[in-house]
């Protein structure tokens, strides 16, 4: 009896891997969704628009010297500044839904709020605030709970749980220095 059900599972797992049992069923990407690998935002329902991927413009990082001498018992933070005051993507949308192919990882796609420093925006990672779900190590506080959608073609969609303060952003895929970053606007009055 123990060999047949050891068999009958051990035949659901090759079938499972050779993907001849159904499969959770993904839906197909928004029409007129870019080809092209990148990170898109479609914009009032019928403009596709393209970010750009945040420009570093310096990093700090401390107590690198002394993770040698610890044998990496000590926490390393990094504060790192992005080029401008103001992102060159601003929207209006305060839940907007980024489509991204062949960028980064469903799994690691976080949007992280960036703090305004006169003509620089920045964020700090910390090796303390590392974790599965926090590859990049950002502050907890920092990080906005997103709603990640799969598709059919392996691209996907990242949309933030709730609305976005007006401030900016990065959108970020497991690191600080591999983001794209955009604005949120203030509503117009």
């Amino acid at each position: 009896m123990p060999t047949k059900i050891v068999t009958f599972v051990l035949c659901l797992i090759v079938l499972s891997a050779a993907g001849i049992l159904p499969q959770e069923s993904r839906p197909a990407p928004p029409a007129g969704m870019p080809a092209a690998a990148g990170v898109y935002c479609l914009q009032g329902g019928a403009k596709w628009i393209k970010l750009d991927p945040a420009l570093v413009e310096d990093s700090k990082i401390r107590s690198l010297d002394r993770l040698m001498e610890t044998a990496g018992l000590v926490i390393v933070n990094a504060n790192n500044a992005y080029l401008g005051a103001y992102a060159a993507l601003e929207l209006s949308d305060r839940r907007p839904t980024f489509y991204v192919r062949g960028v980064g990882s469903p799994k690691d796609a976080q949007i992280v709020r960036l703090t305004r420093k006169r003509d620089k925006r920045t964020v700090q990672t910390s090796s303390a605030e590392i974790s599965v779900t926090n590859r990049g190590g950002f502050k907890r506080g920092e990080i906005q709970p997103v709603a990640v959608t799969s598709f059919s073609d392996g691209s996907f969609s990242v949309t933030p749980e709730g609305d976005l303060k007006p401030g900016e952003y990065l959108l970020a895929f497991g690191s600080a220095v591999t983001g794209f970053d955009f604005g949120i606007s203030p509503a117009k009055k």
